[in-house]
C-alpha cells in the first residue's frame, strides 16, 4: 500500500484506469436509453470518465516526448495511431448520415474530419478525436511553456496554474458573453484545463516523485474546489477532483487485485484499457443512429454495446499492428 501512494502509480495502473474511464462513459451513455430512476443522478457523474481520459493523456504524452522530443517523429506517431482509428469508425456513419439527410459531398467531408464539430451547435460523436488532435499540434510547444530548458518543479506548477487560471476565466467569460460560439466548442474547451493539469502532472509521475504534505495539501485543495468550479461552469467540478478520485480508483484496484486476489477484475479493465478510443467512437456513432430512428429502448443500447466491444477489438488490433510496423520501420 505505501508504494501506491506516490506519483508513479498514476502510470502503473494506466490502463487499468483507462479501462474504468471507458466503463463510466458507456454507463453515462446509457442514460440516454436507460431510466436508473432515484439513480439516474449517480450515473449523470460518470461523464468524469471524459477527464480521466484526458488527464491520462497529457500524462502519457510527457512521456512520449520527454524519450523523443522531434516534433515531426512525435506528430507522425500521434496522427498515426488516432487517424487509423478515426479513419475506420466515422465512415459508415457519415455516409449513413448524409444519405438520410441528403446533404453534399462537401458537408460528407466537413462531418468525416470533424471540422464540423467547432461549427455546429448539434452533438458530434467525433468532438472528442477533434479537440485530441488539436491538443497533439500544441503540445511540444505547451510542453516548452510549463517545462522550459531547466524543467524546474517549481517553473512548471507556477507556469500550469497560470495557465489553467486563464483557462477558467476565459470558460467564465465565453459562457456568459458568447452563446452560439460557446453552443459549439463548450463541450471540448472546457476539458483543456484537466489536460494541462495531466501534462504537468506527467513529469512528477515520470520522475516516480512521492507524495508529501504539499500533495496531500493539492488533492484536498482538489475536493474543495467542487462548488467553485461548478459555479463557473458545471463541468468543470471534475477537472480538479478527478485526481483524487483517480488515487481512490487505484487503491481500489490494488485490494481487488493484489490483497483479494481477484485478477479477473484486473484482466477485464486491462481488456477495456486497450481499446479506449475504439470503444467510444464506435458505441458513440451506433448510438447517435439509433437515436435518429428514436430506438431508445435499453436492450438497443445492450445490443450497440455487445457488438461494439468485438468491433473496437478488431480495430484496435489493426491499429496496434500498423503502429507496430511503423515503429520497427528504419
Amino acid at each position: 500500500m505505501k508504494d501506491l501512494l506516490n506519483w508513479k502509480s498514476f502510470s502503473k495502473y494506466r490502463n487499468q484506469l483507462f479501462g474504468i474511464a471507458i466503463i463510466l462513459i458507456l454507463l453515462f451513455h446509457s442514460t440516454i436509453f436507460v431510466n436508473y430512476g432515484k439513480f439516474s443522478v449517480v450515473f449523470s457523474q460518470f461523464n468524469l470518465g471524459v477527464e480521466m481520459f484526458l488527464f491520462l493523456s497529457g500524462m502519457g504524452l510527457y512521456f512520449s516526448y520527454s524519450k523523443n522530443p522531434g516534433y515531426l517523429q512525435f506528430e507522425k506517431k500521434r496522427f498515426l495511431s488516432v487517424g487509423i482509428t478515426y479513419l475506420i469508425i466515422p465512415l459508415p456513419f457519415c455516409i449513413w448520415q448524409n444519405f438520410v439527410e441528403k446533404r453534399s459531398f462537401l458537408y460528407f467531408l466537413f462531418d468525416l474530419s470533424s471540422l464540423s464539430y467547432w461549427f455546429k451547435t448539434e452533438n458530434s460523436p467525433g468532438w472528442y478525436v477533434s479537440l485530441v488532435l488539436i491538443l497533439y499540434i500544441v503540445y511540444p510547444l505547451l510542453y516548452k511553456c510549463i517545462f522550459g530548458k531547466s524543467k524546474s518543479t517549481y517553473r512548471a506548477v507556477i507556469v500550469t496554474s497560470v495557465m489553467i487560471i486563464v483557462f477558467v476565466a476565459s470558460i467564465y467569460y465565453l459562457s456568459r458573453n458568447t452563446e452560439h460560439f460557446w453552443l459549439c466548442v463548450e463541450r471540448a474547451y472546457t476539458r483543456i484545463p484537466v489536460f494541462i493539469l495531466g501534462c504537468c502532472c506527467g513529469k512528477f509521475i515520470y520522475e516516480k516523485q512521492k507524495f508529501g504534505w504539499k500533495t496531500a495539501l493539492f488533492f484536498a485543495f482538489c475536493l474543495l474546489t467542487v462548488a467553485a468550479m461548478n459555479g463557473i461552469n458545471f463541468r468543470l467540478r471534475y477537472f480538479l477532483t478527478v485526481l483524487p478520485i483517480m488515487l481512490v480508483m487505484i487503491i481500489i484496484v490494488y485490494l481487488f487485485t493484489e490483497v483479494f486476489r481477484l485478477k479477473l477484475i484486473g484482466l477485464v479493465l486491462n481488456f477495456f484499457g486497450g481499446i479506449t478510443l475504439e470503444l467510444y467512437l464506435v458505441h458513440n456513432y451506433i448510438s447517435e443512429a439509433l437515436q435518429y430512428y428514436n430506438l431508445k429502448k435499453p436492450v438497443y443500447y445492450l445490443l450497440t454495446v455487445v457488438v461494439s466491444v468485438p468491433v473496437s477489438y478488431a480495430i484496435a488490433a489493426i491499429r496496434k499492428n500498423i503502429s507496430a510496423k511503423n515503429k520497427s520501420a528504419p
